[in-house]
């Protein structure tokens, strides 16, 4: 086939995708669960699914909206936090500043991300265009990036000018063409019109740009370090090529072998059959892939204690599969503990929880202390005066607070109330992740969870009273197994004459049976 014969069949193609991204250029209604962010010069838009870490951000090639990346992010979204969005100008996103290179695009990423307060370190996906834009943001923020996955990148030697001239023109002739429609509609006063402008205003800026300074700067990249990498190249030659089809596609899938090279750690792997929209094709080897990035990453970050991670999700996760897995904490719905305070009285202190906000204080013959963290309100029983009945007692909002904490030393809070991350620090010689907790009156509490254990370590609160600020700290000691969950048969807490006191928990029981009535507080007393 000839050069102009290959020109035409191009010419054609790229009309039919001209017609086509019309029609999805035309700025429809957004899901509700899509976000609208401004990042100061213009808002994108942005779809979140999933949960857990490190978050995968997945950008597209070029003219694809995130609507057709929608199958891949609910596969991954299984596993872990996923983020879609579109490029300036794509879909709802607004246009952005000029010229649409690589280096802009990376940019105004890293802000949509800051702005919608998505943490990272990220793993990141990009299809063609999307793998260049990805390439050079790892490269400008090495520090916010665990793992990369590029799906079909463009060949870099072509890009630059340096093979293939030949198709090299009619790049340029199709950039001219998308240019031509942007300039057809831009005055118009239609809404449609104007917002098929500025799509195609984008469009012919990336391309353009994809062949000049995108090019430029990620042949700048000389290398990822050690960083995860997965490079998947397409098998399957464009027949719009004619007769170099075959030779191109040869010479593409060296280009992508190359480009793992650029990590340590990178892995090159080849969909013979696939076509250059590998998620359409292989969807599942794409998922698998990105979904093994994930898991060294977790695996390094989470587990070796390398690199500090940013959610709460995994800490929680692992500290439940610690205590005897998910799915028993999960199931625990109540406990009761009788507890022993060697520099309080001899008797046992009674404790029962009802899962997230219930408690219930008694030292038989002498008080009975509830809190009720929905009504927020706490009543003390006085039934150790002689042939009186027990006496509702409201107690004030600080005091709540202090029996309120009794909450967190039985039973980690962050399986029930909103935790945030707050880094590793190391404690007596142990590295732990520390997790900060808000309670239902506004009580925070600070647990410690041994990194490699994944067990807590420690629980410590401030609380206020009449004035006075008092640390309080505990730690758990001597783990036993207690119907199948792992429990500490003693706690260290600081006692009455300053110093560190160990109370021994005679006896605990998981999902026993506890009235509605044992937590009643009357109404009278609210």
């Amino acid at each position: 086939m000839k050069v102009e014969r290959m020109f035409l069949v191009l010419a054609l193609r790229a009309n039919l995708a001209a017609c086509l991204i019309i029609a999805s250029c035309v700025r429809e209604s957004r899901p509700p669960s899509d976000q609208i962010v401004s990042i100061g010069s213009h808002r994108l838009q942005m779809h979140l699914e999933g949960k857990g870490a490190p978050t995968v951000v997945i950008d597209a090639g070029i003219t694809d909206q995130l609507d057709k990346l929608r199958p891949l992010q609910e596969r991954v979204a299984q596993v872990t936090h996923v983020i879609t969005y579109n490029r300036a100008g794509y879909g709802q996103s607004e246009p952005g500043p000029m010229p649409r290179h690589s280096g802009r695009e990376a940019e105004e990423l890293k802000a949509l991300l800051e702005k919608a307060t998505v943490p990272g370190p990220y793993v990141l996906v990009g299809h063609s265009l999307g793998a260049l834009n990805m390439q050079v943001f790892a490269s400008k923020y090495p520090d916010k990036v665990a793992g990369m996955v590029l799906l079909d990148p463009p060949p870099l030697s072509f890009i630059l000018g340096q093979e293939y001239k030949d198709l090299g023109v009619m790049a340029e002739w199709m950039t001219a063409e998308w240019q031509a429609i942007a300039d057809s509609t831009v005055k118009s006063p239609d809404a449609r019109e104007q917002a098929r402008s500025s799509f195609f205003q984008m469009i012919a800026s990336e391309h353009r740009e994809m062949f000049g300074e995108t090019a430029r700067t990620v042949d700048a990249i000389s290398t990822f370090g050690d960083m995860p990498l997965v490079v998947l190249a397409a098998g399957k030659p464009n027949p719009a090529f004619g007769e170099v089809a075959e030779e191109y596609q040869r010479y593409w899938i060296g280009q992508s072998r190359a480009l793992a090279d650029r990590s340590t750690n990178g892995k090159f792997i080849l969909a013979e059959g696939a076509s250059h929209y590998l998620y359409l094709d292989v969807p599942e080897l794409v998922a698998q892939n990105i979904l093994s990035v994930v898991n060294e990453v977790r695996e390094k970050t989470w587990g070796g204690v390398e690199i500090t991670p940013t959610e709460a999700t995994l800490i929680i996760a692992k500290c439940a599969e610690a205590m005897g897995g998910a799915a028993k904490i999960k199931n625990i719905r109540a406990l009761r503990a009788e507890v022993v305070y060697p520099d309080h009285e001899a008797s046992a202190v009674l404790h029962e929880i009802r899962r997230p906000n219930l408690i219930r204080t008694e030292r038989p013959g002498e008080y009975v202390a509830i809190f009720d963290g929905r009504l927020g309100a706490m009543l003390e029983y006085d039934p150790a005066k002689p042939d009186q009945a027990p006496v509702p007692q409201n107690l004030p909002a600080e005091a709540a607070r202090g029996f309120e904490t009794d909450l967190i030393w039985f039973f980690p809070s962050f399986f029930d109330f909103p935790t945030e991350y707050a880094g590793i620090i190391e404690s007596n010689g142990t590295k732990c992740h520390k997790l900060v907790v808000t309670l239902p009156l506004g009580t925070r509490a600070e647990y410690l969870v041994d990194a490699r254990t994944y067990m807590v370590k420690t629980i410590a609160v401030d609380e206020t009273y009449q004035g006075q600020t008092f640390h309080m700290e505990r730690e758990w000691l001597d783990f036993e197994s207690v119907q199948g969950i792992i429990y500490p048969s003693r706690m260290s807490y600081p006692g009455r004459d300053g110093k560190t006191a160990t109370a021994e928990i005679m006896k605990v029981e998981f999902n026993p049976l506890l009235s509605e009535d044992r937590f009643k507080i009357p109404a009278r007393a609210r």
